[in-house]
């Protein structure tokens, strides 16, 4: 890594949530635990870990053992296949961990929605060493008929190296067992050489004064091996996370995610 920090150079996509129960401190019957926070002393970056009881409503799916496979074609890791008992929207969570067994082995991930025809996610990986464990996440709203419904996350090879996936789940919220829920997306492709943040996706609401849980996924390339990009999360203009990398391939993308509780006040918030 650079000896200091460079201009960043990002260019990615944004996926972000706020997921609002104007209860008091989330209610038990849908939030026993809503937050364990883990920070490590003196250090900027921290874990969280955000547990969310499952809805009668919600669908769930995963697949733990690990698959490989040196094809460029698609293959399945796990399926989640459901039929809502009414038209709602739900938000689509879908998650893995990929690693490669060669130098700047490349391979991609993506939610594919078979219904539609629609993927999300859909980026060249490259990973730094053989055995570079990183990890893949995607996020999308969805409004959703009563009627069957099948969502895939799928890997390749993006070299025809053998490339590993394990650890593949897809969760399916329903947003209406929520008070309220704000969702926005950008699956565009934005780039900047600017030192200073550019605003690739904005969700602007005015909530009530409660507590909320914040869920932010993304993913950001920095077109260079020279020099680190990064990804932040700002609330109000102030960051709330921030990533940043020295990609082993220019044409690779890296994952980043956010999960938060917070306490909003009622007035307007970005």
């Amino acid at each position: 890594m650079p000896s200091s920090i460079p201009p960043p150079y990002p260019v990615g996509i944004q996926l972000s949530v706020v997921l609002k129960d104007t209860a008091d401190n989330f209610p038990a019957s849908r939030w026993p635990n809503p937050l364990v926070l883990c920070r490590r002393p003196n250090q900027d970056q921290g874990a969280r870990l955000l547990l969310i009881r499952a809805a009668a409503a919600d669908a769930y799916a995963e697949s733990l053992a690990q698959a490989n496979t040196d094809s460029t074609s698609w293959q399945t890791a796990v399926t989640l296949a459901f039929t809502s008992a009414s038209p709602g929207d739900y938000l689509l969570i879908a998650s893995a961990t990929r690693a490669s067994d060669a130098n700047l082995g490349a391979m991609r991930c993506r939610l594919d929605d078979v219904t539609s025809g629609a993927s999300y996610g859909d980026r060249a990986w490259y990973s730094k060493d053989d055995w570079d464990n990183q990890s893949f996440a995607v996020m999308e709203g969805f409004s959703l008929g009563a009627a069957a419904r099948t969502f895939r996350l799928q890997y390749r090879s993006e070299s025809g190296t053998v490339c590993y996936l394990r650890d593949a789940r897809i969760l399916a919220l329903r947003l209406d067992a929520f008070d309220n829920a704000y969702v926005a997306s950008n699956h565009a492709n934005q780039s900047t050489s600017s030192a200073d943040g550019q605003d690739l996706l904005t969700l602007s609401a005015t909530p009530l004064a409660v507590q909320h849980a914040v869920i932010a996924v993304g993913a950001y390339n920095t077109v260079s091996t020279g020099v680190s990009g990064y990804l932040s999360v700002a609330k109000n203009g102030s960051a709330v996370a921030e990533w940043n990398r020295e990609a082993p391939n220019a044409a690779g993308w890296q994952c980043a995610g956010l999960a938060q509780r917070a306490a909003l006040s009622a007035v307007a918030t970005t």
